[in-house]
């Protein structure tokens, strides 16, 4: 499942692999997503949160994902 997620100028495509019988719904918020640059070592660090509810328990698990761009 590819999901692409823009804020701003910045995009990122997210590639997750989720497994048929996995019975989890994973929730995406598009405004979770934070995206900073740090221009002296100019790359972009993006924090992707990640909220899976969980059919079995019914809680919400946040889960983040950090990709680093060099």
């Amino acid at each position: 499942m590819k999901i692409l997620i823009q804020k701003e100028q910045f995009k990122l495509l997210l590639n997750i692999d989720l497994k048929p019988l996995n019975l989890l719904q994973w929730l995406f918020y598009a405004n979770s997503v934070s995206i900073t640059q740090n221009i002296k070592q100019n790359y972009l660090f993006c924090t992707v949160k990640i909220l899976i509810l969980d059919y079995f328990s019914q809680n919400l698990k946040p889960k983040e994902k950090s990709v680093n761009f060099y």
